[in-house]
């Protein structure tokens, strides 16, 4: 359980601060719409941050992270 901690921290720590704010949104349940409102930018821009967000997680080997 403590390195998988770590990795996830290690990942997260690769993402640049909206897309942070965006996966502890996502980690609260919260919709994209939601999300797209309290970051203050469009769907499209989301789903880029989303995507980033799929893409860290996968090449750190956390699939099971990975919501589709």
């Amino acid at each position: 359980l403590h390195a998988l901690q770590i990795d996830v921290r290690e990942a997260v720590a690769q993402l640049s601060d909206d897309e942070r704010a965006v996966c502890a949104a996502l980690s609260r349940g919260e919709s994209l719409t939601e999300i797209a409102r309290h970051v203050g930018c469009g769907w499209h821009t989301l789903r880029r941050a989303v995507e980033r967000i799929r893409c860290v997680l996968r090449d750190a080997g956390l699939e099971a992270w990975v919501v589709e």
